[in-house]
């Protein structure tokens, strides 16, 4: 953008001032200096046309050398100027107005870049966030199954312990009554019946074993 609000032949007159440095350690002002004047997307077009490039260390001395420099130069026609005044075109058709549009087409390519990624991120989360839901689901169901089924065995379990133990009773009965039945029989009197065949009369009697 400076490129085309200057022009070429204005670059000369340009000078880039950067400062903070205090803020950075000499080594890393070294090499976020040597970035800035030899990256195409920062200064380097400016200087390689003849722009001046230096630091302002925040002192007096920094500051006059830096107006010294720029009091030198000689008063120049900028790029837009020459555009707008000697060739007659309105603002929108200078070499500015063409270089902010494309800047401009650049950062919505940039933003819609940003927000397809976006989109794809939040659309990767919904979809990693809803195959987690559903694990989640699955786990409580087969939890939910598994405690079903336990629960259902444990029923079994008693439901046959209780079979058993019915059967073990009725058999301890069975085998009482049987018990009861043989004393029982046991101790009832034995009755014998004694037939004469030359009389009319009969004898009976019944011993008590």
């Amino acid at each position: 953008m400076i490129k085309q609000l200057c022009g070429d032949q204005a670059m000369k007159h340009l000078t880039i001032v950067t400062n903070v440095w205090g803020e950075v350690s000499p080594e890393k002002g070294k090499q976020r200096e040597k970035e800035l004047s030899s990256n195409e997307k920062f200064f380097k077009n400016a200087i390689d046309k003849g722009a001046a490039f230096g630091r302002h260390n925040n002192t007096y001395k920094t500051a006059f050398a830096i107006l010294r420099h720029v009091t030198k130069n000689q008063p120049i026609v900028l790029g837009i100027q020459d555009q707008m005044v000697n060739q007659g075109r309105s603002l929108n058709e200078t070499a500015a107005a063409e270089e902010l549009q494309r800047e401009m087409k650049e950062q919505e390519k940039q933003q819609r870049a940003e927000m397809a990624r976006y989109k794809t991120k939040a659309e990767e989360s919904a979809r990693r966030i809803e195959q987690e839901r559903r694990m989640a689901i699955e786990r409580e169901w087969q939890e939910a199954t598994q405690r079903l089924m336990e629960q259902r065995q444990r029923e079994l379990d008693e439901y046959y312990a209780e079979q058993s133990r019915m059967e073990r009773m009725m058999e301890v009965r069975e085998d009482a009554h049987r018990r009861e039945m043989v004393s029982i029989r046991a101790r009832m009197p034995q009755c014998t019946r004694t037939v004469s065949v030359s009389s009319d009369s009969s004898n009976s009697s019944c011993v008590i074993a």
